[in-house]
């Protein structure tokens, strides 16, 4: 199995999501770039490692100065490259030009179907807008394996099937559905957006039972595959393997200390299945997916408790 990198390389974004778990980690940090020297080094350092994929989050990755040089030098060691965006560098065609030769993948944050949910949700207007040309823009290139991110909510829930109209028109054959993670700042449990406001965004786990059966039906009908993210896996019930915990492979995430004490040359490295901020309770032990299921999140359990959960019996 391929080995993974998240490179946190930026420390900003312009756009205020209200379901952010990065938000308060980005006020605190007193970098706003990783300096792009270090980030050759550990490209080359993991790559001698046997590392071959490399995936450049943040904030938002393209903001970084030095964005299409540190593709390029990726590409030079022969990592498949990619990043989550929110669109907004790639809506400028000459960006968007310039990156894609040195691109594998790439994953749209596409949280509604009109431009007045996506906004409202992310917290900035014209943010639809610009989602729209960077796919335009995109598509103008080379191939690249594209798909999108939503960040699924009561406001977005009850229109997902839209979302997928949306996706459906824009060529989109791969979706990843992530259920609202209640933290902030590398998985840590903080007052920042993504664990302030859980309470009133999260979707119950009960109406993702009920209504995963019909936004089905729509991916396939438009021959879109479908993956979730921080679902139990008993919620899914028959459609199981829809679960990315079937297919978590080693990653390590490498990133800068937000503390200002903290030395520039201080890198922590850390896997990614640390940063869950799920647990299992009672009802969980002797599930047949015990082992391989990330669980529920310990601020679901102590709001709405654990009665949901049906786990598979052997």
């Amino acid at each position: 199995m391929e080995k993974h990198l998240e490179f946190f390389i930026t420390y900003t974004c312009p756009y205020n999501c209200v379901f952010c778990t990065e938000t308060l980690w980005m006020r605190k940090s007193k970098w706003k770039f990783f300096p792009t020297k270090e980030i050759k080094k550990r490209l080359i350092l993991r790559r001698r490692q046997g590392f071959t994929i490399v995936k450049f989050v943040g904030g938002e990755p393209t903001l970084h100065p030095d964005f299409l040089e540190i593709l390029k030098f990726s590409k030079k060691l022969k990592y498949k490259t990619g990043f989550p965006t929110n669109g907004l560098m790639l809506a400028r065609l000459d960006f968007c030009k310039t990156v894609v030769p040195f691109l594998d993948e790439i994953s749209f944050s596409i949280h509604g179907h009109n431009a007045k949910t996506h906004d409202k949700l992310v917290g900035k207007s014209g943010a639809f807008n610009n989602v729209i040309r960077a796919i335009k823009n995109l598509d103008l290139g080379k191939s690249v394996d594209k798909f999108a991110n939503i960040v699924v909510v009561k406001d977005n829930f009850r229109n997902i099937e839209k979302i997928f109209d949306f996706l459906h028109k824009y060529n989109f054959e791969k979706v990843l559905l992530s259920n609202m993670i209640p933290a902030d700042g590398a998985g840590f449990k903080t007052n920042g957006l993504g664990y302030k406001n859980f309470g009133k965004l999260t979707v119950r786990l009960q109406d993702w039972e009920k209504g995963l059966p019909q936004i089905i039906k729509k991916a396939k009908l438009y021959n879109i595959s479908i993956q979730t993210s921080g679902l139990p896996i008993c919620i899914l019930k028959k459609y199981k393997f829809l679960s990315n915990d079937f297919l978590r492979s080693a990653k390590t995430w490498a990133d800068r200390s937000a503390e200002k004490k903290i030395s520039i040359e201080t890198i922590s490295e850390y896997p990614s299945d640390a940063t869950t901020v799920a647990i299992k309770t009672k009802v969980c032990e002797n599930c047949r997916y015990e082992k391989i299921c990330l669980g529920i999140f310990e601020e679901y359990y102590k709001i709405f408790g654990d009665k949901e959960l049906k786990p598979f019996r052997n």
